[in-house]
């Protein structure tokens, strides 16, 4: 698994605090760095750093090529193409057969698991890290559609005092939790003057910094400036078209299968005039 080789890779970070948590994961595991931003819209590579497909990592995103780390159903059916240079807990899943037996948790979990990253400390720390991404409401939502799979992965993976946290709480707690430390923020970029300047991340979007503090961890260094790689489109549609009449177009850029019946999915608009000059040669 390329997780695990010596390579260096550079991060595509996600919009959102779920894919920051989890790279700054990465970045102190692995050495990795930041050198992307992805939000559906568009794609943005750093300025100082030449866009090689190979070298890229998307992380809490689902690609059609690019390696990526994340925790979608990405598999309508038992015969659909899918990204093989994905690392996700939910790739034995297809959509129209066993949808409901996927396990519903965020990357940053995901990641902490595999990586065997010791849980932090606190309790505090360890509740933050249930509910990134709402992972702990699989515990209690849906008539427990959901929770014998979230159980069994937990211990799995030796995380059972996360386990009792969920016994011993209900789910106002964790709510309680995401909206003192406003956990859904989302990560926004600036591009009002990219023609100018480049793009950059609007600092008053970053997460709060105490997520980090009770996480045990060091937030990522993010770059200054980003040139913007893609233009994309985003949509929504059925499983069954996006099989038919989506999946193997050579615009698709990412998809994820969010509902069992329903795709989100980005479409290249339009590319950067280096990548042009690239395809050309």
């Amino acid at each position: 698994m390329w997780l695990n080789d010596d390579k260096k890779y550079h991060m595509i970070l996600q919009n959102d605090v779920d894919s920051l948590v989890a790279c700054s994961l990465l970045a102190r595991e692995n050495q990795w760095q930041i050198k992307g931003y992805y939000d559906f819209k568009g794609l943005y590579i750093d300025e100082n750093t030449w866009f090689n497909e190979d070298e890229f990592v998307g992380v809490d995103i689902d690609f059609v090529n690019l390696k990526c780390i994340s925790n979608h159903v990405i598999r309508c059916n038992s015969n659909s193409i899918y990204n093989e240079n994905a690392i996700n807990p939910n790739l034995h899943i297809k959509a129209n057969i066993n949808y409901y037996d996927k396990v519903v948790i965020s990357t940053t979990l995901f990641l902490w698991a595999i990586l065997k990253v010791p849980l932090p400390s606190s309790k505090l720390g360890q509740a933050i890290l249930l509910t990134i991404d709402s992972a702990y409401s699989q515990y209690y939502w849906y008539g427990g559609k959901y929770k014998k799979h979230l159980i069994n992965f937990l211990e799995q993976y030796n995380m059972t005092k996360l386990i009792d946290m969920l016994k011993k709480h209900d789910e106002s707690d964790f709510e309680r939790i995401k909206s003192e430390f406003n956990i859904n923020k989302q990560i926004e970029i600036d591009e009002d003057m990219s023609d100018v300047w480049g793009c950059w991340i609007k600092n008053n979007s970053l997460p709060d910094e105490r997520i980090f503090k009770y996480l045990e961890l060091q937030i990522a260094d993010l770059p200054v400036l980003f040139n913007k790689e893609k233009t994309l489109t985003t949509h929504r549609t059925y499983v069954s078209d996006f099989k038919n009449n989506i999946l193997d177009r050579n615009d698709l850029f990412s998809y994820a299968i969010t509902r069992k019946n329903e795709v989100k999915y980005s479409l290249i608009k339009n590319i950067s005039n280096t990548e042009k000059k690239i395809k050309m040669a």
